[in-house]
């Protein structure tokens, strides 16, 4: 058996041995603040080869028959491949390469590189496993090698290398920015903070970085920090759609609705797919009295998403304030149709809507079943009394004002009742009294 075709079984023999470590325990639904991306790759070569990445393919092969032996020659021609997407004569090149020195870690990086590219993840990670056995203390390949692990979910085995990339180099800020990225996902903040800290102190273009720390001390410390920290974020990146977005969602919650306004359409430009900021954009416009533009934001969220029944209810309230009430109970009844345990505040929201329609039945029918579904809900007894009350069935609209829990207006409307009764009485007998003399 030849050589190389040897050191291939090896190493996807490694990988089948070390490919099956415990996987990260504690991922949860991740909390759409926080950044959870990888960071762009750079682009690491053998050496001083920068001035050969840019020759032409031709040129490349031309030099690589003139020095047959030359290693960065043909990692060179193999980077210049992969730029291209001819992956598999970027492979072709660097296992020829292999031929030459299969001690090489710079070539085994470039082996990993090009199998992750093919889409062959268990040959990646044994390439940059024997890259790291090659060159043991060279920080980066311990990075790249992390990175690898992170990807396959196995986290234990990622902060390993990390941690051993710190040890080799402790001013390697990617090293703690996928530390504080696996610290977010096990829901360890502190750590993850800390990590995200040594970030910043020794690289300060991570704005990945400072969204994170914002959102980890905006749980802690409250906005002021978190908004310091958002705007160094952008500072560094202004089209930052999630930096935007945050600081856009903060603004909100303050109540600096121009602020918000323009954060959150600035994140819409970078990321027209976040349907998130079309909500808050939209809630921006309604809190600050914009209702037209808050309608059409949300149309164009329903439009996007039709099966959504919380926009409906939404448009709906929208509509019921610009008393287009016809509207609004035609969306209130596309959004409870054939739906259970609607909340018995929309049910009272829908029946106001039908009475202001005349559509008494239908109102009172909205009524009843917000207090079937939740008989302590005191709000629908109060709006089943007053619609009682409206068309005079006061026998009926009494137990309803007990139950609505408004004691003080129970006893007033009582007293009221009680008084209207003494006089009607009285009133009464002093007709019969002057009849009959």
């Amino acid at each position: 058996m030849k050589r190389q075709q040897l050191l291939s079984i090896l190493l996807v023999g490694w990988c089948i041995v070390i490919g099956t470590p415990t996987r990260v325990s504690a991922i949860t639904v991740p909390d759409e603040r926080f950044d959870y991306s990888f960071l762009e790759e750079k682009k690491e070569h053998a050496g001083d080869i920068s001035h050969l990445i840019n020759k032409s393919l031709d040129t490349l092969g031309t030099l690589i028959k003139e020095n047959p032996n030359n290693i960065d020659l043909h990692i060179a021609l193999a980077t210049n491949y992969n730029d291209i997407g001819k992956h598999t004569k970027a492979l072709k090149t660097i296992e020829d390469a292999l031929k030459i020195d299969d001690e090489n870690s710079a070539v085994y990086l470039q082996l990993g590189n090009t199998y992750e590219l093919l889409g062959e993840k268990d040959k990646a990670l044994a390439a940059y496993t024997r890259m790291v056995n090659v060159d043991f203390l060279n920080e980066k390949n311990h990075l790249r090698l992390g990175v690898c692990y992170l990807k396959r979910n196995q986290a234990i085995l990622a902060k390993k290398e990390f941690k051993k990339t710190i040890e080799i180099n402790q001013t390697i800020a990617e090293a703690y920015y996928y530390l504080g990225l696996i610290y977010l996902y096990e829901e360890e903040y502190e750590k993850a903070l800390q990590n995200y800290l040594k970030v910043v102190q020794h690289d300060g273009s991570f704005y990945q970085a400072y969204n994170n720390i914002a959102i980890i001390l905006l749980d802690r410390q409250g906005e002021r920090e978190a908004i310091i920290n958002l705007k160094n974020a952008l500072t560094i990146y202004p089209q930052y759609d999630l930096g935007n977005f945050n600081l856009g969602k903060i603004y909100l919650k303050k109540g600096y609705y121009a602020n918000a306004r323009d954060r959150l359409e600035l994140s819409l430009v970078s990321n027209p797919r976040r349907e998130k900021a079309y909500y808050l954009l939209g809630m921006t416009y309604e809190q600050s009295g914009n209702i037209e533009q808050a309608i059409y934001t949300f149309r164009k969220l329903m439009n996007q998403n039709p099966q959504n029944w919380h926009y409906k209810l939404i448009l709906a309230r929208l509509y019921s304030k610009t008393r287009a009430h016809q509207t609004a109970v035609q969306l209130y009844a596309d959004a409870i149709r054939n739906r259970d345990n609607v909340q018995g505040n929309v049910l009272v929201e829908y029946g106001k809507i039908l009475e202001r329609l005349k559509q008494n039945r239908n109102a009172e029918q909205a009524f009843k079943t917000a207090i079937e579904q939740n008989p302590q809900y005191t709000k629908a007894h109060f709006s089943l009394f007053s619609h009682y009350m409206k068309r005079f069935m006061v026998f009926q609209a009494i137990p309803e004002l007990l139950q609505s829990g408004n004691y003080l207006y129970s006893s007033l409307i009582i007293i009221a009742l009680v008084a209207i009764f003494f006089v009607v009485v009285c009133l009464a007998l002093k007709i019969l009294f002057l009849h009959h003399y």
